[in-house]
């Protein structure tokens, strides 16, 4: 380059380039100065080293060396604790290691235990521990917020752990009933009544009835079908136009009825080659057909969904009108608070909620599965071993309809993943990608052409309840984030309360991430609005959440608010 140009102002480098250079920087510390402004929130970490019971009561799926009860030894237990806390606190069995490098000689502690733990040759591995290690530049870290401890990890919480494996043996039972038949179905009735009991959580529906039982936190999950209209509508796909028929399962299929079968999975062999689903496909018009969907979902995928629907559709959907673009403007969002930013956004916040949920499984909470805990009632039951379980109440009525075969039916062959079942990652998720949605979309705008399937799943039919006029936008966006979660409960593979944490704790994290971007806009005047699922508003510009025009807080608390529904 001749000497004269390279003395010649580059573009990006003059004064006015310097500035912004200088301001992207400080904005960039502001917002690192705003993330650890946060005061993290503290762990319910177990006890160290691990007592023997935890082998009986914490998850131990895929690692093998277990006795005739199916309860794994406590030594193997507490290697596999050691393990992840020492991950945790960046050791490996004692020596200090700060990141691991994965494939090498820091990381080879690691992978040996999880080849001598990690189930039969051949057999499944574990998920991804490390996830729950991985730092962000976006939003909270992976450790600053945190969930409380799951019913049955403290004597207080057992009745209500009871309670949610009794729901969970009733969704096995109804499983095949389709939605359009609940209101008039005796069994369905007599899970409404056999699950009315003191020890009910408080997030499930005052009154439990038909039109109650199965169903999410909000008022927007109570009003109108059962299955969200984002998973019954087509799906526009640029040129493309995606009728919501999915892959079916069989009806009547169940998996791990018997002891051997229960025991080897949950040894850790791998039987889901041996999977068939059937070649039909049809609307989601049952619980196994939403148990289906969730067994084959990509994470953020129904969201992705929602947004195309939504974007698609402006007149239908619109945006919030707080978000910068009015209609009499000359300008619209397209890169920001448009199409491409929405679509984007809400994928992208599904890494950061895995990560957050991740470090909960792992590292602090490690709930055993269900189908775990139906193990033990079955030994307890057969093989004469008592673990203290209470077969009372709702759970002694859940088990009537599963006389002498007590394990807990599953959907899938595999049954749960081979990670802790303590946060959910489908429900962080939901939680996060739904939050995203309503920061975006006018939530009280009202549902057109509602829809359901009918009873075979094979076409749509008009929704004429009497609650037709109570659906709105973000009614259905949080029943949505509801039908995803607790599709996985009516699988078999989470409690209702590994929804009912996590999508809060996928909330929180969204937050975070919109307060940063609010950061970043060159929209003035522009702010995201929207309602957190416990019903509070909040407002999110440059950098600050309110609610009521007062700084909002995220706390560690308990979900202790349900729908507010009588009937």
């Amino acid at each position: 380059m001749p000497e004269d140009v390279k003395q010649m102002p580059q573009q990006g480098q003059g004064p006015a380039a310097s500035t912004r250079h200088d301001d992207a920087r400080d904005l960039r510390e502001r917002g690192a100065a705003m993330a650890h402004g946060r005061a993290p929130h503290d762990h319910d970490y177990e006890a160290d080293p691990a007592p023997d019971d935890l082998a009986t009561w914490r998850f131990t799926k895929g690692l093998t060396g277990r006795d005739s009860e199916g309860v794994l030894d406590p030594d193997r237990y507490r290697t596999f604790a050691a393990m992840l806390r020492d991950l945790r606190t960046g050791m490996v069995f004692g020596q200090a290691t700060g990141r691991i490098a994965w494939g090498g000689p820091q990381a080879s502690p690691y992978q040996h235990v999880e080849t001598v733990l990690g189930g039969l040759a051949g057999g499944r591995k574990m998920v991804n521990p490390l996830a729950g290690m991985a730092f962000d530049l976006q939003g909270a870290d992976a450790h600053d917020f945190s969930i409380p401890q799951p019913p049955g990890h403290t004597a207080g919480s057992v009745a209500e752990r009871d309670w949610e494996m009794a729901e969970l043996y009733w969704m096995a039972h109804l499983r095949d009933v389709p939605f359009t038949a609940w209101d008039n179905s005796v069994e369905i009735m007599r899970a409404a009544q056999a699950l009315e009991h003191p020890s009910k959580p408080p997030t499930v529906c005052t009154t439990l009835t038909s039109r109650s039982l199965f169903r999410g936190l909000t008022g927007g999950d109570h009003a109108g079908p059962y299955i969200s209209q984002f998973l019954l509508r087509d799906i526009p796909y640029g040129t493309l136009d995606i009728q919501q028929r999915n892959r079916a399962a069989p009806r009547g299929k169940d998996y791990m009825t018997d002891w051997q079968s229960w025991l080897d999975v949950q040894n850790g062999t791998d039987v889901y080659p041996g999977y068939k689903a059937l070649n039909e496909r049809r609307y989601l018009s049952c619980l196994r057909d939403l148990a289906t969907y969730v067994h084959f979902d990509q994470l953020y995928e129904a969201y992705l969904n929602a947004a195309l629907i939504m974007v698609s559709n402006p007149n239908e959907f619109p945006l919030k009108p707080g978000l910068g673009y009015g209609a009499a403007d000359k300008q619209q969002g397209f890169g920001t608070l448009g199409g491409p930013h929405i679509l984007s956004l809400v994928t992208e916040i599904a890494t950061r909620a895995l990560k957050a949920v991740w470090f909960q499984k792992w590292y602090v909470h490690r709930r055993m599965r269900p189908e775990e805990f139906g193990g033990r009632i079955y030994a307890q039951i057969h093989k004469g071993r008592n673990f203290g379980i209470s077969i009372t109440g709702p759970l002694e009525a859940a088990l009537e309809p599963f006389d002498g075969r007590e394990l807990l039916p599953m959907a899938f062959p595999e049954g749960s993943p081979t990670h802790p079942a303590y946060g959910a990652g489908h429900a962080t998720v939901a939680g996060a990608c739904v939050t995203i949605l309503k920061a975006f979309f006018a939530e009280d705008q009202p549902i057109q052409n509602a829809v359901q399937a009918n009873a075979l799943g094979d076409a749509l039919e008009p929704y004429l309840g009497g609650d037709l006029l109570a659906m709105t936008v973000g009614g259905e966006l949080n029943k949505l984030a509801a039908n995803i979660s607790i599709g996985r409960n009516a699988a078999g593979v989470h409690w209702r309360s590994d929804y009912t944490e996590s999508i809060i704790l996928g909330e929180r994290i969204a937050l975070t991430v919109l307060q940063e971007q609010s950061l970043c806009l060159a929209e003035t005047g522009a702010a995201f609005s929207l309602t957190l699922y416990d019903g509070t508003p909040i407002t999110i510009e440059n950098g600050d959440i309110l609610a009521g025009g007062q700084p909002y807080e995220i706390q560690r608390v308990r979900t202790t608010f349900g729908a507010p529904c009588t009937a």
